[in-house]
């Protein structure tokens, strides 16, 4: 998780970003049964695709939530 916050604040993400990001990804760790976690995450990996962030950045982001 430490690495998640540190890639946030290194490709200085905008505040109003990063704290949407981080949110989803709690939000993501608190599904009790698996099916619900990879439906949720799926529709985390919709939402980064959407964001204005480079290519690498959203992969990054993506591995952060697949090790998690």
């Amino acid at each position: 998780m430490q690495t998640f916050f540190n890639n946030l604040k290194e490709w200085n993400i905008p505040y109003s970003l990063s704290y949407i990001i981080a949110l989803e990804f709690k939000i993501m760790g608190q599904y009790c049964t698996e099916e619900k976690v990879f439906e949720m995450a799926n529709y985390y990996k919709n939402f980064l695709i959407a964001l204005p962030l480079t290519q690498d950045q959203k992969i990054s982001l993506s591995k952060d939530l697949d090790n998690n």
